[in-house]
Formats: C-alpha cells, structure tokens, sequence
C-alpha cells in the first residue's frame, strides 16, 4: 500500500489585525491568492494555541509546536537551536546568545536586521569580533544575513538561562534601547560585548561593508534536547527553510534538510525553488517536508504592509499553485498550511493570538466553493484545537 505523504507550509507571521488605511481588511483578505482560495474551497478550516502558556511568542516554541515538541519538555531556549544548525557544539557550562548585526541611531532601534545585510557582508562584521574580542569566555559564529551567535563560556559546572533577561531587537523597532539592554545575570558581560561591537564597527566603518553599528545579543539557551522526528510520528522527514533557526530544530530531530539556492528569509527569496524540492522530496523518499517561508514574518517587523502583501501573492504564484497541481494529480498528500503565530504590521511584533490553519486530506479538482481561507472565516468555523498536539493527531489520520 503507498504510503500518505504530508505536506506542512508555514508563511512565517502571515496572521494579521485588520487594518484601519485598508478597508479593516487583514493581509489575508487584502492579497489576491486564486490558488489558496482553490484550495480553500476544500479545505477544513480552523484556529489553533501554537503558543502555550507560560511561554514568549517567539517562532522557536510555535515551529516546535507544530512539529510535534511540546515546548513545556522540549524547550531550552532559541539561541542554543540556531547554534545546532552551525554544527556548534556546546558545553555544559556554556550558553548560546542569538546575535543580531542591528542599526542603532541616536539610541533608537533603527533596523533588528541589519537592513538584510548578505551573509557575506555579514561575515566581516563577524571575523572582526573573532578577531578582537574572542577570548577563553567569548566567542563568536557566523550565521546567515544579520543571525549569529554568541557563545558566553560561565564558570559554573552545568549552566542556566535562569535570571537573564534580554530583548529580541525585533521587539523594540523604532523605540529606545537603554531600556531594553540585557538586565539580570550575565549582564555585564552581555552589555560589555555589546557596547564593544558598537566600538569596533565604528572603528572601522571604512573598511565594513553595509551600515552596521551593534552586535545586539539576546535569546539565551542551553543544550537542547530532541527526539528523533521518525521515531515520534512513524515518517521520514525534512524541511526547507532560509533560517537557521529552523534547521537547528532539524538537525536536533534527525530531519533532512533540504538545500534550495537563493532562498533569503526575506522578500527576494526563491519560492519556487522551495515548493519543488519539497514535493520532489515528497515524490521520492520522503514522507513529510516542513517547507517554511519567513518574508510574511520579516515584512511584518518592518511594519511594511505592501512587503507582506507581496509575500502571500509570491507565496500563492510559487507555492500554492504547484500544491493545487500536486493534489489533481496525487490523491496521497495531506496538506497542512498554517503561520506559526502572527506578526501585525502595526505592532511589528509577534503576538500569541491562535493562529489560523488550512486542512486538506481529500482533494476534488472538480469541487469548488468562494470560500477564502482568512483569519476571520477561520474562526467562523468554530474548529479550534487547543494544543497543536490534538490538531497533529488530526492531521496525521
């Protein structure tokens, strides 16, 4: 018997607030997307909590939500998952830091990302801070774009994110930063390796390329912990992302990951070369491929509306278009299409609203409906699933 095969798209921060200049439309209902409406038109709609209490909505506790790794066991912070990615490989008594290449003016959070510095021209920023502030205690790894990551060696035996407190620099746009610098535990060193990248990008900003002042240090983590996805859930899996963070989650849970070229995690990046490595996969050993799309959520922490609404019209152009003609001819996909948590260009932040997903396990080329897969028609439908756990088991039937 052929075995399911299962689809998951995530538009990264794709849910949006109605907006007052459009009508009270949301991004969603704004977009024209005639190949997620025909997929709409037979999909089982609904809302589901992809971010449990207790936690910050962040895309590392949602996309391990959704891939089954309930953060309340699986969770040790998001820096330490980026950093399994980077084949870093940490010890006991040291903990992991995302670091932004960000722009500070005059105190304000100009841009969190480096206004989406290359990972080339990243990488000079980053050989410098090896160069100058490495030490027994500190050290640096390039990422990918404006995504590093800075490791802080403690003297204790077994180290905790316990009592530190930092700031995503996404959370803070346009706003002051002397607040929101890191407070609590480590913060002096924290502080210090931020306030030393600020003077030695200015030191040499002839020689720098792009308009980078900080190295911006936040979201702590210790050694995470996975299991195998394909001892969890029965299939062999893999993922197609532009982020790091992402593939850190990958790699702790034995997935493959899936190289696609010129794939950016912003606007510019290569959904159509996603969408066919995905069911390329799919059509050959693979039986579940995370295909994750992060312009909807970068275009939502710049506050830029035309940017997010491109993004959904190139997402349903590339992406969505070739799932329709996947499933008119391949009655063995299940398709799940969902953002991890939303990210309202009026607040340029994530929220932990439920979050709107699309269900198809029996697609019908000839059936059609004008139903449109929506925030609001989402919650109309009265489907919500309080934990992804219960709407994975769904998913997977």
């Amino acid at each position: 018997m052929k075995r399911k095969k299962h689809l998951v798209i995530i538009p990264d921060g794709l849910a949006d607030y109605p907006l007052a200049d459009y009508g009270n439309k949301t991004i969603m209902e704004i977009a024209s997307t005639p190949y997620l409406d025909r997929l709409a038109a037979q999909g089982l709609m609904g809302t589901v909590q992809t971010i449990p209490d207790d936690f910050p909505p962040g895309s590392d506790v949602a996309n391990m939500n959704i891939m089954g790794y309930d953060p309340r066991h699986y969770y040790t912070g998001r820096a330490s998952i980026e950093a399994l990615s980077l084949g870093i490989r940490m010890q006991p008594n040291q903990l992991a830091f995302r670091m932004n290449l960000v722009d500070i003016e005059n105190g304000i959070m100009k841009d969190y990302s480096g206004h989406h510095i290359s990972t080339e021209d990243a990488g000079a920023y980053i050989e410098l801070l090896q160069k100058k502030l490495q030490n027994e205690r500190y050290s640096f790894y390039k990422g990918t774009s404006y995504r590093h990551i800075f490791l802080l060696t403690t003297d204790e035996e077994k180290a905790g994110t316990e009592g530190i407190d930092t700031t995503p620099p996404h959370d803070i746009s346009g706003k002051e930063t002397v607040s929101c610098l890191p407070k609590g535990k480590y913060a002096r060193e924290l502080n210090e390796v931020i306030e030393k990248s600020g003077t030695l990008f200015a030191e040499h900003r002839q020689e720098l390329p792009g308009n980078i002042t900080h190295g911006w240090v936040w979201g702590e983590g210790v050694t995470p912990k996975f299991t195998s996805f394909c001892q969890n859930t029965g299939l062999k899996g893999g993922i197609v992302t532009a982020v790091d963070l992402l593939k850190g989650i990958a790699v702790g849970a034995d997935m493959e990951i899936l190289d696609v070229p010129g794939i950016t995690g912003f606007i510019d990046t290569n959904y159509k070369g996603k969408i066919e490595k995905a069911l390329q996969a799919l059509n050959g050993s693979l039986d579940y491929v995370y295909l994750h799309v992060e312009a909807p959520d970068e275009s939502g922490h710049v506050g830029n509306v035309q940017y997010k609404i491109q993004s959904l019209e190139d997402i349903d152009r590339h992406i969505f278009k070739k799932v329709v003609e996947e499933l008119e001819d391949n009655k063995d996909f299940n398709v799940l299409i969902m953002p991890d948590h939303f990210t309202p260009v009026a607040l340029r932040t994530h929220t932990r609203d439920p979050v709107p997903f699309l269900m198809l396990k029996n697609f019908n080329k000839m059936k059609s409906t004008n139903k449109r897969f929506t925030e609001l028609n989402a919650q109309k439908s009265n489907m919500y699933f309080e934990t992804c756990s219960k709407l994975l088991q769904e998913f997977y039937s």
